[in-house]
C-alpha cells in the first residue's frame, strides 16, 4: 500500500511496511519512512446509547455496549449499523428503568431476543418508539419462536410509537401484573404497523389510532379474556383525523374481549376498520359508528365474530336508528356473526 504525505515542504510516496495496529476506538498506527502517523476514525459513531453497530450478538446489560457505560434503551441517530442485522440477547429476566427507542440509520433489522433456549422476560420501563431513519428493513423484532423473549408491561399502559412504513414485532407473549397493563398504537401522524403473534395475557386496553394498523397473526391473541379488556380501533380514540386505524386479526388462536369498538366516535372521529380472518374472536359488546358521522367497516373472512355473555349487545350507528351502507359496513364471507342477548340468540 503506498499513501502520500508533505513533510518538509516536499510531497513523498512511501510504501507502508511496518506495522498498523487497530483499536475498538478506530486509530491505526502506521510507521512510514520512520515516522510514525496516527489516524483516528470513528468506528463507532454514538453520541448516546447503544454503541455497536455490527451484527452481534451483544448482551443488552454489558455496559461496556453503551456509551460511557449507560445503558439507557436507545438506538440513536447517530448509530449507524452496518448490517445484515444486528441481534442483542438478555441473558436473565431484567426490569428496564426507561423506555426503549430505536432510532438507528442504516437499513437493517434489529432483533432484541433471549440469549439461550431458556425463556427470559423483560419488564418495561416505559413506550416503545419506533423512528429509525434507514430503508422499510430497518424494523425492530422482540421475542423468537426459540430464543423467548416475552414482554411484561408492569401494571401500566404503554404506547407503541411506530413511525411510517416500519414495522414492530413482538413474537412471544405480552404479559401485565394489573388490570391496567394495556398497550396503545399512539403515533399519530404517519403511523406504522404492530405485529402481535404470541398468546397475550395482558389484561388492560388495546387502542389503535388513526393511521396506525395492529395484526394479530399465527396462534397469536389480544389481552387475557378479561371482560375489562377492550379493542378500541379508531372512533372514541382524542383527536380529529380522516386516517383509518386498522385491527387485522389473521390468527388461528382465540380471543375474548369486553368490548370491541369499531369508529365508535363523534363527528370528525377517526375511521376504524377491522379485518378477521381464521380464528375466533368474542366480544361482550361490539359497538360499531355509534355517531352518524362515525364510520367503521368489519370484515369476517373464513372467521368467527361472536358477541356473547351476560348482558352483550351490538350497536350499529345511532342506537335506535338506521345509518347508511357507507357509514357502515359488514362484509361476510364463509364466516359468520353471532349475537347473542343474554339466553337469546337471533
Amino acid at each position: 500500500m503506498y499513501i502520500q504525505l508533505l513533510t518538509s515542504g516536499r510531497l513523498v510516496k512511501a510504501e507502508v511496511k511496518s506495522q498498523k495496529k487497530t483499536s475498538a476506538l478506530g486509530w491505526v498506527k502506521l510507521i512510514v519512512c520512520g515516522i510514525a502517523l496516527s489516524l483516528t476514525a470513528e468506528i463507532h459513531a454514538a453520541t448516546t446509547g447503544f454503541n455497536q453497530t455490527g451484527a452481534g450478538p451483544y448482551d443488552y446489560n454489558t455496559a461496556g455496549n453503551w456509551v460511557s457505560g449507560t445503558i439507557n434503551g436507545t438506538w440513536d441517530t447517530s448509530l449507524t449499523l452496518v448490517g445484515p442485522s444486528q441481534t442483542v440477547t438478555f441473558a436473565a429476566n431484567t426490569t428496564l428503568s426507561t423506555a426503549l427507542g430505536f432510532s438507528y440509520s442504516g437499513n437493517y433489522p434489529l432483533t432484541l431476543d433471549s440469549s439461550s433456549a431458556t425463556a427470559e422476560t423483560i419488564t418495561l420501563g416505559g413506550d416503545i418508539t419506533l423512528n429509525t431513519g434507514g430503508g422499510t428493513s430497518a424494523n425492530v423484532t422482540i421475542g423468537d419462536p426459540t430464543d423467548i423473549l416475552n414482554v411484561s408491561l408492569a401494571n401500566a399502559n404503554r404506547n407503541f410509537n411506530v413511525a411510517a412504513n416500519r414495522t414492530l414485532t413482538l413474537v412471544n407473549v405480552i404479559s401485565s401484573t394489573g388490570t391496567s397493563g394495556g398497550i396503545t398504537l399512539g403515533n399519530t401522524s404517519a403511523a406504522g404497523s404492530v405485529i402481535l403473534s404470541g398468546a397475550n395475557t395482558f389484561t388492560g386496553p388495546t387502542v389503535v389510532k388513526a393511521g396506525n394498523t395492529l395484526t394479530v397473526r399465527g396462534t397469536g391473541t389480544i389481552g387475557g379474556g378479561s371482560s375489562a379488556t377492550t379493542l378500541t380501533v379508531g372512533g372514541v380514540v382524542s383527536g380529529s383525523s380522516s386516517s383509518t386505524a386498522t385491527f387485522n386479526y389473521f390468527s388461528s388462536g382465540a380471543s375474548t374481549v369486553g368490548q370491541l369498538l369499531i369508529g365508535a366516535g363523534g363527528s370528525g372521529s377517526p375511521p376504524g376498520l377491522v379485518n378477521i380472518t381464521n380464528g375466533t374472536l368474542t366480544a361482550n359488546q361490539l359497538i360499531m359508528c355509534n355517531s352518524k358521522d362515525s364510520t367503521g367497516v368489519l370484515n369476517l373472512s373464513g372467521a368467527t365474530l361472536n358477541v356473547s355473555g351476560s348482558g352483550a349487545y351490538m350497536t350499529v350507528g345511532v342506537r335506535g336508528s338506521t345509518v347508511a351502507s357507507s357509514l357502515a359496513t359488514v362484509n361476510m364471507t364463509n364466516g359468520f356473526l353471532r349475537v347473542r342477548l343474554k339466553n337469546h340468540e337471533c
